[in-house]
């Protein structure tokens, strides 16, 4: 609901990337001098009850609507001009039902002023309460139409907006009936305090794209080309609201909430203004800047009452709103560790049947799983995955092995021992240089290191080897500041030189048997110790480890960021590896998982690699009792494949629960003509203002 609703809401405010493509347009020259002020529809599925949760589309919505995404359905997939106002007329009446419906539902579950789920309503003294008791300005960003109408009422379009912080202050106390404003249902004060604080974000990214350009910044800087490498990818957690971060971008002297537009900023603003004007988003009397203090000046908060700009908070605040309610459809939705069980057990018998026999599929299969895709059939066939890494040779090194090839009589044993022998002069090189060059985490000037972020690289600085710091020289540091988006100044640098130290091949294996707990040895098999009883946070910390060493030292990028890594089959594996690889991951998974190889090959270098998961094995759950009660164990730890089935079919149950509400509330709003005359009974319709837009004699 919230991907397929939501996203075209908030899309509307962002009408302004497209003035450089669209400004030549012919539709310009017919709309601009439209009035774009009218209703086109209004919405109200309380019909006109004391809720008051009635909402208009105006024209101009619906303009703005196809600028934002309405367009590109005509330029991608050939859509009239028509039929694509239909669309977005379509969506935004859509969009209200949807919004109107979550307030509805969640005033209903509303007791003592508390959602049924334990989340308290939100009321203005909690918006206040945000900023230190000096929040008051935020009120009137998201105060609800019925607010802004009787405030104007009161005091007329000048000076309304201290009218409307009073307004709403004494309007959303404890009253719950109140439902039309959007911030009472978003669970969270500070979802307001970001709503708010991207909407400042918006306004002066709007006013920077309409600045002169200046041809002599002091803060250009020479752009460095380098080959770019891969970075990790870990699960994240949902992001959380920087509160301290949202209030000092309110409260900052230059740019927030109450900062005057002034100077080269109000020149900009005035462009932008002007063309908003001239593409029908704004009223078109100039002389009327409703935007301006009483002094003239305009500040971020008066120009932030437009509805052009307010609607991105505003957005914010419904989508967040629909959020809520989605969550509480969702908890509607439940399913047991027993039905999951179930689940799982005949998504094997289907398995079975489907691949029982073919090989192909089942391969195709193997090779797809991921957290989200599951293959619960066990074949016994003797497959399994193996994560790899690969240290080349050195230019010298690949020279000798091609001489010594083309020796007379040489045979393939000979060429494998000498091959063998190179280990010692294997070198292994710390292979990130791009990231530090494109300041992938801190450069520290104290001691000349580079360390990388620890949200992408697993910090090891208690251990023997170090692979959150980059092992090479920095050269050539050149430092200078860069202007924040708040108008801080940040120190930066740029490198001359990234070159990585030289590891020799006895340092590189005592690097890896540190990381793993192992004893390698050339063209043999070892065991991580007591691999097979450790839980899965424990193997996924070893085999994290290891990741770590792949991103730092492997040429071999194939295998970055896998699930599992490569699939061995001992089928097809011949086809598709060289010869060396095949033998040693064939050995390793037959070992079971925990089993590491290192060896030589002829092509390539020292590799090591490492069986993560046999079929049969961790990850599988045998479908009898014993598979069951290890299912169930298994199924609320994070990063499990009965966790992961849990989240993907949970997530499956509830999204389909969720989209069959949201259809049924839709048509049930849309499709009913049981009004006057056979008319909507709660949406009007107002044709004469937006037929020019939906027939295709428009252009």
């Amino acid at each position: 609901m919230r991907k397929l609703l939501f996203k075209l809401i908030a899309v509307v405010s962002l009408v302004a990337v497209a003035f450089g493509t669209l400004a030549g347009c012919a539709l310009f020259e017919v709309n601009k001098d439209r009035d774009m002020a009218q209703v086109a529809v209004s919405v109200d599925i309380s019909e006109g009850g004391e809720n008051g949760v009635k909402s208009d589309i105006y024209k101009r919505d619906i303009v703005a609507g196809y600028l934002s995404y309405g367009y590109y359905y005509v330029q991608k997939y050939g859509y009239t001009t028509a039929k694509a106002y239909q669309l977005v007329l379509d969506n935004l009446v859509n969009n209200a039902v949807i919004i109107q419906q979550s307030k509805k539902e969640l005033a209903g579950d509303l007791k003592d002023s508390v959602y049924k789920d334990g989340v308290k309503v939100l009321t203005a003294d909690d918006i206040v309460a945000l900023n230190d008791g000096k929040g008051e300005a935020f009120l009137s960003l998201i105060a609800s139409d019925n607010d802004i109408a009787g405030a104007k009422k009161n005091v007329g379009d000048v000076g309304y907006i201290k009218e409307l912080e009073t307004a709403v202050k004494n309007a959303y106390k404890g009253d719950l009936k109140r439902t039309d404003a959007s911030f009472r249902f978003v669970g969270d004060a500070n979802e307001v305090l970001k709503a708010v604080s991207d909407g400042i974000d918006n306004l002066n990214s709007f006013i920077d794209s309409f600045a002169e350009d200046d041809d002599d910044d002091e803060h250009d800087h020479e752009k460095l080309t380098y080959t770019a490498r891969t970075t990790p990818t870990m699960d994240k957690e949902e992001e959380k609201i920087d509160v301290e971060a949202c209030l000092k971008k309110i409260n900052d002297d230059k740019t927030g909430l109450n900062a005057k537009i002034e100077g080269d900023r109000l020149k900009s603003f005035k462009k932008g203004y002007k063309k908003l004007q001239d593409l029908g988003l704004l009223e078109t009397d100039a002389t009327d800047e409703k935007f301006y203090e009483e002094d003239g000046v305009p500040t971020v908060l008066s120009v932030l009452q437009l509805d052009y700009f307010k609607n991105s908070v505003q957005s914010a605040l419904d989508s967040k709103l629909v959020d809520v309610y989605e969550k509480a459809l969702r908890a509607q939705q439940t399913a047991t560790s027993d039905e999951l069980w179930e689940q799982y057990k005949e998504l094997g018998k289907k398995q079975g049947s489907e691949y029982g026999g073919n090989t192909s599929s089942l391969e195709t299969a193997l090779g797809e799983v991921s957290s989200s895709k599951f293959v619960v059939y066990n074949s016994g066939r003797g497959y399994g995955y193996v994560s790899h890494l690969v240290v080349e040779y050195t230019e010298a090194q690949k020279a000798l092995i091609t001489k010594k090839k083309a020796e007379k009589d040489i045979t393939k044993t000979e060429i494998a021992e000498y091959v063998k022998s190179l280990a010692n002069g294997i070198v292994a090189k710390d292979l990130r240089a791009s990231w530090v060059k494109s300041n992938y985490g801190t450069y520290n000037v104290q001691d000349n290191t580079f360390t990388f972020s620890d949200k992408y690289v697993y910090n090891t600085a208690d251990k023997e080897w170090n692979l959150a710091t980059y092992a090479g020289n920095i050269e050539g540091v050149h430092a200078y500041t860069e202007e924040t988006d708040d108008d801080k100044l940040e120190l930066k640098f740029t490198y001359d030189a990234v070159t990585p130290n030289e590891m020799k091949y006895t340092d590189f294996v005592g690097m890896v048997n540190g990381a793993l707990g192992v004893n390698l040895e050339l063209g043999k098999v070892a065991k991580i110790g007591g691999y097979a009883e450790k839980d899965y946070a424990a193997r996924k910390e070893i085999l994290n480890r290891f990741e770590d060493i792949k991103f730092a030292y492997s040429t071999d990028t194939g295998n970055f960021n896998k699930y599992r890594g490569y699939l061995y089959s001992p089928f097809t594996a011949k086809d598709k590896y060289v010869t060396e690889f095949v033998k040693a991951a064939g050995e390793a998974v037959e070992g079971g998982e925990g089993s590491v190889a290192m060896f030589m090959s002829e092509s390539f270098g020292l590799h090591v690699l490492i069986c993560t998961t046999t079929e049969g094995g961790d990850g599988y759950y045998s479908l009898d009792d014993a598979g069951k009660a290890q299912f169930v164990k298994d199924v609320d730890v994070k990063g499990t494949v009965a966790y992961n089935f849990k989240e993907a079919n949970v997530s499956l149950i509830e999204s389909n629960y969720v989209s069959a509400q949201a259809d049924r509330f839709i048509k049930q709003y849309t499709k009913d003509t049981s009004g006057k005359k056979g008319a909507n009974r709660y949406i009007t319709y107002n044709e004469k203002a937006y037929k020019a837009l939906v027939t295709e004699s428009s252009k």
